[in-house]
């Protein structure tokens, strides 16, 4: 009972992380993309993410069946290492704006 606020507010917290994430991710995609590419890929991704969810409630639900309840510690590890992951992609790679083949290979050629 003591810590009923400090759940409310890690749930507030997690929440608007959550929001921000559908607020952003379109406008950067549009930003590096251009407005043409940058649509049709965030209506892509929007797709997956709507297929990767169901995915996920069947996978869990085998994977329940099959390893019981140590299925969660290792998903939630499985989470942190593609977190750990996406933070060494995003330290890695510089961001460029790309709007056209030619200027992704004229990119490419510049780096090298």
């Amino acid at each position: 009972m003591q810590y009923r606020f400090v759940y409310g507010l890690w749930v507030f917290i997690g929440y608007s992380c959550l929001g921000a994430h559908f607020v952003l991710f379109p406008t950067v995609i549009m930003k590096l993309f251009g407005l043409r590419s940058g649509a049709q890929l965030a209506s892509l991704i929007y797709v997956a993410i709507g297929l990767q969810s169901i995915f996920s409630v069947i996978a869990t639900y085998f994977l329940l069946q099959t390893f019981g309840v140590k299925v969660y510690d290792m998903m939630m590890y499985l989470a942190t290492a593609m977190t750990l992951v996406s933070f060494a992609l995003l330290t890695v790679f510089k961001e460029t704006k790309i709007q056209r083949l030619s200027e992704l290979k004229e990119s490419l050629i510049d780096d090298t």
